[in-house]
């Protein structure tokens, strides 16, 4: 039984075709940046933060909308820069988390910190499962 000689170390062309394939950027990611970075620029610049969007019978705050636009477009260019999708929900979280405090008015340091620490916990974590 033969090794793979991309796996023993050899380096050919076929190795890094194989790899550059493997580590592809997917524009998937890109196009669902640019798209919640438009959606958000346009909520930012169009709707005050108290705005009530009405639809039917239904009122909705702007607010409802900023949070998930802020995590999405952070996740997806992490995502697309780092090729790391844990890494990606990691820093959407940490920073819609981040932002949701400053929301309620938690602006101790100490929050921050706990935040971090918490983050860095967590990627730790999931860095020793896998």
């Amino acid at each position: 039984m033969s090794a793979n000689p991309c796996q023993v170390g050899i380096i050919n062309k076929n190795c890094v075709k194989l790899d550059y394939m493997r580590r592809r950027h997917p524009t998937t990611l890109l196009l669902l940046s640019f798209l919640s970075l438009a959606g958000l620029a346009y909520l930012i610049l169009t709707y005050s933060p108290n705005y009530q969007l009405s639809t039917m019978n239904y009122q909705l705050s702007t607010i409802y909308l900023f949070f998930p636009l802020v995590f999405l477009f952070i996740y997806s260019i992490i995502t697309y820069l780092l090729i790391n999708t844990k890494q990606g929900l990691l820093f959407g979280l940490f920073a819609t988390a981040y932002l949701f405090l400053r929301f309620i008015h938690l602006t101790h340091p100490f929050f921050l910190i706990l935040l971090v620490v918490l983050f860095l916990s967590l990627e730790l974590f999931f860095k020793k499962r896998t």
